[in-house]
């Protein structure tokens, strides 16, 4: 009676271990293509995120456009096709009325604050990389708003923000202008 050997040939382990190391190989390969996947996505809402805080911030800011009866020789919007100045209560702890413009330097994309009454100006980058295009309806769309008594119905602000998405412009309504 012959008996039988326990255990595997030397021939049956390597090809368990290539099988195995061939299973591992596509296990990494896909972990790794989904953590790429995921770090799209996540550079993507980014992006998106940026932009949709930039608009809410530009909404925000332009609606609250004020018309001060008290200083009778002082326009309450005045702007052209590359930049815009609006009269603004400010929300940021400090009252008073203010001077807010929007504007490009060089590339980057600027906001600026001046006390109407003087003082500190503050300066906030936007977006280092931009293009603006400003314009203004009240009959109809144009270039450039200057010497009237009263803002525009509607401002359109047409933005790239260098991230390479085309995007519809943003149009906002003032609140000086609603009935």
């Amino acid at each position: 009676m012959i008996r039988g050997r326990a255990g595997f040939t030397l021939v049956e382990l390597l090809i368990a271990l290539a099988l195995a190391a061939i299973v591992s190989l596509l296990a990494v390969s896909a972990t790794r293509f989904a953590a790429m996947g995921l770090d799209r996505v996540s550079v993507a809402a980014q992006r998106l995120e940026v932009r949709r805080n930039l608009e809410a911030m530009l909404r925000h800011s332009l609606e609250a456009t004020l018309i001060a009866p008290s200083l009778p020789n002082v326009a309450p919007l005045e702007g052209d096709s590359g930049k815009v100045t609006w009269l603004a209560l400010a929300e940021d702890g400090h009252p008073g009325l203010y001077r807010d413009e929007l504007r490009l330097e060089g590339d980057a994309l600027v906001l600026l604050r001046r006390p109407e009454t003087g003082g500190v100006e503050s300066r906030t980058v936007l977006a280092p990389r931009a293009r603006l295009t400003l314009s203004y309806f009240d009959t109809a769309w144009r270039d450039a708003w200057h010497g009237k008594a009263a803002p525009p119905r509607l401002v359109r602000i047409a933005l790239d923000i260098g991230d390479g998405i085309a995007r519809p412009p943003i149009v906002v309504r003032l609140w000086a202008t609603r009935q």
